[in-house]
């Protein structure tokens, strides 16, 4: 399952965002954008990343789990998207 997480703070580093997500289950992949985007709203510079988590169930507890929770002063806001 491949979770879109928005909201990252600029201090997140791929090891401790990997860790944070390994918690829950084995990590394929995670990759933290080098493009930072603009919030609409208030002008703030939002980073975001992606992982990808094999195991559905593990994958769900992370989303159930860290979903508006703060990572590093930000709160993190996680979508998740089934493999086709």
């Amino acid at each position: 399952m491949l979770i879109y997480v928005w909201n990252l703070s600029p201090n997140v580093s791929e090891d401790n965002f990997r860790q944070t997500f390994e918690a829950f289950g084995q990590v394929s992949l995670a990759i933290i954008s080098s493009t930072s985007l603009k919030d609409r709203d208030n002008g703030q510079l939002r980073r975001f990343a992606f992982v990808e988590m094999s195991d559905q169930t593990e994958a769900q507890a992370a989303i159930k789990n860290l979903n508006r929770k703060a990572l590093l002063g930000r709160q993190m806001i996680l979508y998740g998207s089934p493999e086709n």
